[in-house]
């Protein structure tokens, strides 16, 4: 019985390590390559380092907001108990903002990947696709979502290891020395976007067989494995194709090295996206159901025919998309999360089971400076 009980208990830790890797790797990795291209490999890997380590305290504070609070809430509903009616209506919609626009990147770069390698069919069909078979998945929610996060994950890092092997030979040394100063601001949004997942921090405690320190572990594990993937496959894609790499990396990355990686970087392509949505999909259902408490299909409407509407009306600049959504919604969101962190550790309704974040107040003057600047130079740079 105790085995039984601790092969569980595994289990449960995977899935939510998956669930994070796949809250976090989404479109945003298929943009990185091209604007770290425009700026310089160091640049690029000097904010995925620096933001990396910012929005890994983020998603650790908001785990300890989490345990510190008796009722299940989604992002928004924390920002109502901790900073008030008007904290809350901000935060929920910023929170709502960054979904949307995450899940209307998906859907733009999901037609482009798709017919890359089956152009028998328009862009378009593939995107609604794309759309609909993961809109039922979230439908399904949690219990649907988890076991596809899992199965998703491990094909996710297989794949995007084998495009890495593969794509070292090709690399040209030349193309990793460029730095282009004038483009210094550009990475902030993408990165920002790419590496945003705290929307499925709420989950965490509800797959968790025991909450605490193992919450911790798993917020640290499943943010550090994407920022190491991310460095790992934009030194590839950009020391192949340099100033040539494409807006959806993979598609560029195909094109340079052969048939046999235009399909693996399309199949990377979907599954990063495909895990991503499914937990984005699903928090913005919860904000609904949990937050609003609104009915199940109602929610899931809600949640997912927005982004839909948008992509139906025109709205298909991927790389703007997800510049935008990340210095400005993710940028927004952080600050916000900062403050209903301090709010928490003051108000909570009861003490975490073990985890603790060392975070003096200075720190987290500095991690809100760093949201404010990229806000900034996104918007006037």
């Amino acid at each position: 019985m105790k085995k039984h009980i601790k092969k569980l208990k595994n289990l449960a830790y995977f899935e939510s390590v998956a669930m994070m890797v796949g809250a976090i790797i989404g479109a945003g990795v298929l943009g990185i390559p091209y604007v770290i291209a425009q700026a310089g490999v160091a640049i690029g890997a000097f904010y995925i380092v620096l933001l990396g380590t910012v929005i890994t305290y983020v998603h650790l504070m908001i785990g300890e907001v989490t345990l510190r609070t008796k009722k299940k809430l989604q992002i928004p509903g924390l920002g109502t108990k901790y900073l008030g009616k008007a904290g809350g209506i901000l935060i929920g919609i910023n929170f709502l903002f960054f979904g949307y626009m995450a899940i209307l990147a998906y859907i733009i770069a999901s037609g482009d990947v798709l017919a890359s390698i089956a152009p028998f069919i328009s862009e378009f069909a593939w995107s609604m696709i794309f759309f609909s078979l993961l809109a039922l998945v979230v439908l399904k929610g949690l219990d649907g979502v988890k076991i596809a996060q899992l199965v998703l994950a491990g094909i996710l890092f297989l794949l995007l290891s084998s495009l890495v092997i593969f794509g070292i030979p090709h690399i040209d040394p030349a193309h990793l020395v460029v730095i282009e100063f004038s483009n210094i601001f550009l990475p902030f949004g993408v990165i920002m976007f790419a590496l945003g997942g705290v929307s499925a921090i709420p989950e965490l405690e509800n797959l968790m067989p025991q909450a605490g320190r193992k919450i911790e572990h798993t917020i640290i594990l499943g943010t550090a494995i994407p920022m190491i993937l991310y460095l790992l496959f934009s030194i590839v894609v950009v020391g192949v194709n340099g100033l040539s790499t494409t807006e959806v990396a993979t598609i560029g990355l195909g094109q340079a090295i052969g048939p046999h990686m235009i399909v693996l970087g399309a199949l990377f392509a979907i599954i990063a996206m495909g895990t991503s949505f499914l937990t984005i999909g699903l928090a913005l259902r919860r904000v609904y159901e949990w937050d609003l408490k609104w009915p199940k299909v109602i929610a899931w409407i809600l949640a997912l025919g927005v982004p839909l509407g948008l992509y139906l009306i025109g709205a298909r600049d991927f790389i703007k998309t997800l510049g935008l959504a990340g210095a400005l919604g993710g940028g927004l969101e952080g600050i916000l999360l900062v403050l209903i962190f301090w709010r928490a550790r003051k108000k909570g309704d009861i003490q975490p089971r073990g985890l603790h974040v060392h975070f003096p107040k200075t720190i987290g003057s500095l991690v809100i400076a760093t949201f404010v600047l990229g806000m900034i130079v996104t918007l006037f740079f």
